[in-house]
């Protein structure tokens, strides 16, 4: 038998956007579906914290075997026993880049994406305790994503790119539109979550949350509980670059509109530092793979 492993890095978005896509490999292809998962800063929470499906998983060192053996294919379907992908971008539901393409990814394609989200069976604590908070909050809202963490990290100038000035200047619209409108807003910031329920007072709803540590296993659960709330918006303000708005868009079926937040001149900024760096980024998972599992002279990827 050949399989596909999941073996995304990063946070919780990028690892079920990998996992959809090799779900889908596995069944146009007849590959087994593995799971690679690791618990680390990104993401510290295991898969069966957060989903109910019984998917096989590989831990880092049967992972570490397999590659030294098997000569395993990275991000390609090759005739190799073993396929791993990283790709978080989709590319297994459509031939054209759709990632982060919300509203422009064509009915079909949102429809098929969807379909294999469905298939996911999230812990049933997990959309009660959304189930609960969205009681609260009685009707339509717009949902805010204001993504800090590793974006304010970044040394490429990501998170200049969406400010927040002109995250109020979108939400002040959305109130001149409708004078009762409420914003749920989602940030791993709790000072910016303060700043903005000082400007639009009781309009503003958050979920509870104990950790503002993205490596606390509490704060990926949390933040699936906000995702979930934030994909029953009727509209999505999110940041741009974060994939957290993008599948919450997927999870409440593309039925939100969405604006994502953009600085058109920090953003050439940042394409600019990403051209700069290009050559030194490299492939991340192949680079994952050869500096932690190996050292120079045991990397053995490339010997024939």
């Amino acid at each position: 038998m050949d399989y596909i492993i999941s073996a995304a890095q990063g946070g919780l978005s990028n690892r079920v956007k990998c996992l959809l896509s090799c779900m889908k490999i596995s069944e146009e292809t007849g590959r087994k579906l593995i799971l690679y998962w690791p618990k680390d800063s990104a993401c510290n929470s295991r898969f069966r914290d957060l989903f109910e499906n019984e998917i096989s998983e590989i831990s880092k060192g049967e992972l570490r075997f397999l590659i030294k053996k098997e000569r395993v294919s990275i991000n390609k379907i090759l005739d190799k026993k073993f396929a791993l992908m990283d790709d978080t971008t989709l590319k297994s539901f459509s031939e054209k880049n759709i990632s982060l393409m919300f509203e422009k990814i064509p009915p079909r394609v949102q429809k098929e994406i969807t379909s294999y989200l469905k298939k996911l069976k999230i812990k049933k604590e997990i959309i009660f305790s959304s189930q609960t908070f969205l009681k609260k909050i009685k009707g339509k809202f717009v949902g805010v994503h204001i993504r800090k963490g590793d974006f304010l990290r970044s040394k490429n100038g990501l998170e200049e790119i969406s400010p927040d000035k002109l995250f109020v200047e979108e939400m002040k619209v959305e109130v001149s539109k409708n004078p009762k409108i409420k914003f749920v807003i989602s940030t791993e910031d709790k000072k910016t979550e303060e700043e903005f329920k000082k400007i639009f007072g009781e309009r503003i709803f958050s979920y509870p949350k104990t950790t503002e540590r993205r490596e606390d296993s509490r704060a990926v659960r949390e933040a699936f509980i906000e995702m979930l709330i934030l994909s029953k918006a009727s509209k999505i303000i999110g940041t741009y670059g974060s994939t957290f708005s993008e599948v919450a868009w997927f999870l409440g079926n593309c039925k939100s509109k969405v604006k994502i937040i953009l600085d058109k001149i920090k953003f050439n900024l940042y394409k600019n530092s990403l051209k700069a760096d290009k050559k030194i980024i490299g492939n991340k998972i192949k680079k994952f793979l050869y500096e932690k599992f190996y050292p120079p002279d045991e990397r053995i990827l490339d010997r024939k």
